[in-house]
Parts: C-alpha cells; sequence; structure tokens
C-alpha cells in the first residue's frame, strides 16, 4: 500500500484537517502541508527544504520561530492518530483548554441538528453558555437554550417525556423546547463508578439515538484515569462526541474534542484559534500517551482501590472512584485534617486524585499517617478560616 502524505493523514484524524484555519492546506501555495521542525528563522518542510518565514506562526512569534507555527507540524496528526487509536473517535480537534472543547461540542452539536437547546449534566467549564445556568453567574447572559440538571435520572426522564408534552407559553417550562434539543452534554460519571450508572448511561444513550439527540461525553476528568483510557470504553457506550484534556498532556494545556466523523466533519461550523497546535504540548501529550499502557492505567486503578479501601470505615473518607474522590465527613474536622496533614507536609483539599509516580510505599505511610490524625481529630484546633465552595459542581 502506498505511504500515505501527511496530508492525507491528516484528512483522516483532523476534523475539517485543521487546527487553525489560517495553516490548512489550501490556504498557502507551500509544497508542504506540514512542517517537521524549525531554525531561528527557518521552517524545515517533510521535504526537508528550508523556507524563511516571513508568517511568524500567524503572528505568535516575535523573537523567533518557536512553539508555535506557521504551518501544521507532523506531530499533531500524530497525536490525533494515537487518540484516534485509543479512544472511540473517527476525527478530532485539539484546543487548549476543556471549557474550549465543551464549547465547541454544543457548537457542532447545533450546527449538525440545526437546533439551539442543549441539555447538560455536571461540570463543562467557564464558558458563558454553561456558567450562565450556575448561580450567582456574575456578568453572564442566560438565553435560556441551555438547560441544567441535577442529576441523570432527571435528565433521562426529561428527554423520555419530551414527545408526550405540550408547548406552553409560559417560558419557564422546559418543555417549551421540546422539538428543539440538539444535544446532551454529561459528565459520564462523578463520583460514582456502578452498574447503576452505567445501565442509566445505555439507557441515555439508546434513548438519544431514538431522538437523533447528540450526545456528548465530556471526559475532562475520566480520560487516561479509568481502565481503557475512559469510562466509554470501559463501559461499552459509544457517545457521538467527546471531551478530552486534564491529564492527557500531564499538566501542559491541552484539551481534545473528538467523535464521529458524520458530526466532527459538519460543514461549515468554525473553530479556529492560533495556538490550538502549539507543539509543546501535543508533544508532551503523544509522550504522556506512550506512556499510559492499559497495563498502566490499571496498576494505577489499583493504586486508587488500595487507599480508598483504607478509608472506608473512617469518619474522615473518600467518596469516589479509585482515581478520583473527595473528602467527606464533618465539615470542621475534614479541615482540621486538612491543616494538620498540611503540617505533616501532605497538601490535602476538596479533591483527591492518584498519580503514577505516587508508589505503594508512598501510599501505605501517607494511609498510616492519616488515620493517626483522624483518630486523633478531636484535639486539634483550627488555625483559619474553614474553605468555602468557590461555585457550585
Amino acid at each position: 500500500m502506498a505511504k500515505l502524505s501527511w496530508n492525507k493523514r491528516s484528512c483522516r484524524v483532523i476534523a475539517q484537517n485543521y487546527l487553525t484555519a489560517s495553516k490548512r492546506y489550501d490556504q498557502h501555495m507551500n509544497p508542504n502541508s506540514h512542517i517537521k521542525g524549525t531554525t531561528k528563522n527557518y521552517m524545515i518542510g517533510t521535504n526537508d527544504k528550508k523556507y524563511y518565514d516571513f508568517f511568524s506562526g500567524c503572528g505568535a512569534n516575535i523573537l523567533n520561530l518557536q512553539n508555535v507555527f506557521t504551518l501544521p507540524h507532523v506531530d499533531e496528526v500524530v497525536l490525533a492518530e494515537m487518540v484516534v487509536e485509543r479512544f472511540p473517535v473517527d476525527k478530532v480537534k485539539i484546543f487548549k483548554t476543556g471549557s474550549q472543547s465543551c464549547e465547541a461540542a454544543i457548537r457542532i452539536a447545533r450546527g449538525y441538528t440545526k437546533k439551539d437547546t442543549i441539555l447538560s449534566f455536571g461540570y463543562h467549564g467557564s464558558h458563558e453558555a454553561f456558567v450562565a445556568v450556575t448561580p450567582p453567574a456574575v456578568g453572564c447572559i442566560n438565553n435560556k437554550k441551555l438547560i441544567n440538571f441535577e442529576n441523570l435520572e432527571t435528565l433521562i426522564n426529561y428527554i423520555q417525556n419530551l414527545d408526550d408534552c405540550l408547548i406552553t407559553d409560559d417560558t419557564q417550562n422546559f418543555y417549551e423546547y421540546r422539538n428543539d434539543v440538539a444535544g446532551v452534554i454529561i459528565e459520564p460519571i462523578q463520583l460514582e463508578d456502578s452498574p447503576a450508572v452505567k445501565l442509566q448511561l445505555t439507557t441515555l444513550s439508546e434513548i438519544c439515538t431514538r431522538k437523533n439527540i447528540i450526545l456528548i461525553f465530556d471526559e475532562m476528568i475520566t480520560n487516561c484515569r479509568t481502565p481503557d483510557y475512559c469510562i466509554a470504553n470501559y463501559y461499552g457506550i459509544k457517545p457521538d462526541l467527546m471531551c478530552l484534556g486534564k491529564a492527557i498532556a500531564n499538566g501542559f494545556p491541552l484539551s481534545i474534542l473528538g467523535g464521529k466523523a458524520e458530526f466532527m466533519d459538519t460543514p461549515d461550523y468554525f473553530l479556529s484559534n492560533t495556538h490550538n497546535g502549539e507543539i509543546s504540548a501535543i508533544q508532551e501529550a503523544i509522550k504522556t500517551l506512550r506512556i499510559l499502557t492499559p497495563q498502566k492505567i490499571l496498576q494505577l486503578w489499583k493504586k486508587g482501590e488500595y487507599v480508598m479501601d483504607q478509608f472506608k470505615n473512617t469518619p474522615i473518607y473518600l467518596k469516589g472512584y479509585n482515581t478520583r474522590a473527595i473528602w467527606c465527613g464533618d465539615e470542621t474536622d475534614v479541615a482540621k485534617f486538612w491543616q494538620e496533614m498540611g503540617d505533616r507536609g501532605y497538601h490535602l483539599g476538596k479533591a483527591f486524585f492518584i498519580r503514577h509516580s505516587m508508589s505503594f510505599k508512598d501510599l501505605k505511610i501517607f494511609v498510616k499517617i492519616a488515620k493517626e490524625v483522624i483518630y486523633n481529630i478531636n484535639t486539634i484546633k483550627l488555625h483559619k478560616d474553614i474553605p468555602q465552595p468557590i461555585f457550585k459542581r
């Protein structure tokens, strides 16, 4: 089989064949669709020819050519191919933040269906569409085209009953938009990994397919932290679109929107940013995914399982799944616990995540000290105010 050009490889895995619109192959006259490196002033094409660059990485470069380039780098395609291989998606777009990916998902859902209303469950970032429905939403405009639900059960019941409800003139009645639902965006799991949640997600997927509603999994937190890379694979449920980020680039600013080709290649939607192809984060994501084999993720899952089990019968305990949880218990006691653990060299907060760099030995020492603190919690006095939630998830 003939070796594919970088442009053809890109067309296979990158939606619309661009991350930044001005870099697309049909937008310039350079014979190279991609570059493989740069020097101070030159781009190095995949044909090994040097090109003195006056476009300056779409204006991002002021000192020299670095990190953001005028043409796509071959590693954009390499990362996209790795994501398609590991996650249940056909094509991808790469962004910098989770908020951007979630915003892009609902824009594609609206563009494909020609409908406006989005149903939501969970936290999907700081884009106005999502923050507007979360009080106090200061400075946001709520166009009432996004409806947020407190739990999956209520969301599923709402969709099931759409066809049986009458349109009313009451703008407070959710069912006003019964024929206008473009998509559903959810965190497939927040803190509960269980057969009951899997059944709910299976039911939701079937209903969305039947009613031609685009299903979006926001796996910004669960990706690379659950067996088989994501909840969609782990549960065997393929959403139409899915959002990935955070851990996938090991702390570098990068997020990914992936999905079925028919949705990702919806004509005419516009999602373009200068820094979408910023190479340091892309290369870090490639490194991360090369390290994160299914076996490696299972090792992490087992480490988390050990820690979760150690706090099952303590008054301060962990609620969640093996690699992501929150500390629960009496509010004052939890604050005392965090404070005392800080004094002993452990920084704790509401969220609790397990990393690969944490050895079983490290975790066993942590558990021993934590249990000592919990046992003596009544002897501890608070030295500062108890932390208050910044926003509602």
